[in-house]
């Protein structure tokens, strides 16, 4: 819009508007801000996808790391508790089922 105002030979603006070069200088102001506003949100993209490799790569040494030690000392170790494991005896076991089925009190009474 800024343009097709320049672009008006007899365009004079009151005392109370911007003259056209203003209004072209506030354009590229503007235009300055946007650019700036798109290279930091580049950056911030870049940064994040740095930061999701780091991660990616730190938890899939962690993970062999955990790998290696459960392997040198053995699920049963209590050094597991160090790295936050638990050991194969602490583990909770499921219950067992019972094979004794207890017979209601209502089918026990004979049939009168």
């Amino acid at each position: 819009m800024v343009l097709a105002i320049s672009q008006i030979a007899s365009y004079a603006p009151p005392s109370a508007l911007p003259s056209v070069p203003a209004l072209l200088a506030m354009s590229d102001d503007v235009q300055m801000h946007l650019d700036a506003l798109d290279a930091a949100e580049r950056a911030v993209e870049q940064a994040r996808a740095a930061l999701l490799r780091s991660a990616q790569i730190r938890h899939e040494a962690l993970m062999r790391t955990r790998a290696y030690i459960v392997a040198a000392y053995g699920r049963r170790s209590h050094v597991l508790r160090t790295i936050g494991l638990k050991p194969l005896g602490d583990r909770k076991r499921r219950a067992r089922r019972s094979t004794v089925h207890l017979i209601p009190p209502a089918l026990d009474a004979p049939d009168a």
